[in-house]
């Protein structure tokens, strides 16, 4: 039996700023990023197929909006919060361990334009 990659676009590991305008405004930092969507961590569950409203944010340029879909989300193994308190994206710094999930968002209308400029930054 044959399995097919069913990735589009080549993954970048690369920490990229980006703003969930709706429906809850929050400022989050990736873990991976391709032209087709970005991975990233939150303490918050997310649900799978719920529509978001990005900014991803590129030092020294404006800003590139875009519609994103949750394509997947899993757990992963509790973390710890880091000795000063400071919790990771979205975790309640007052519990000593807090869960995590990673999460997939796919991009849905991003112009060619954006994807050119994402493009250029990621690479």
């Amino acid at each position: 039996m044959m399995i097919s990659n069913r990735r589009a676009h080549k993954r970048y590991k690369k920490a990229i700023f980006f703003r969930i305008v709706t429906p809850e405004p929050r400022e989050l930092t990736s873990i991976d990023i391709s032209l087709g969507g970005l991975l990233f961590e939150s303490g918050t569950f997310c649900n799978v197929n719920q529509m978001l409203s990005l900014e991803i944010i590129i030092p020294n340029r404006k800003s590139i909006p875009c519609e994103a879909r949750i394509a997947w989300v899993y757990p992963v193994q509790s973390q710890k919060l880091r000795s000063s308190g400071r919790g990771l994206n979205g975790v309640n710094p007052g519990k000593k361990t807090a869960p995590i999930y990673k999460v997939g968002l796919q991009f849905l209308n991003l112009s060619s334009r954006d994807q050119e400029k994402l493009k250029n930054f990621i690479y």
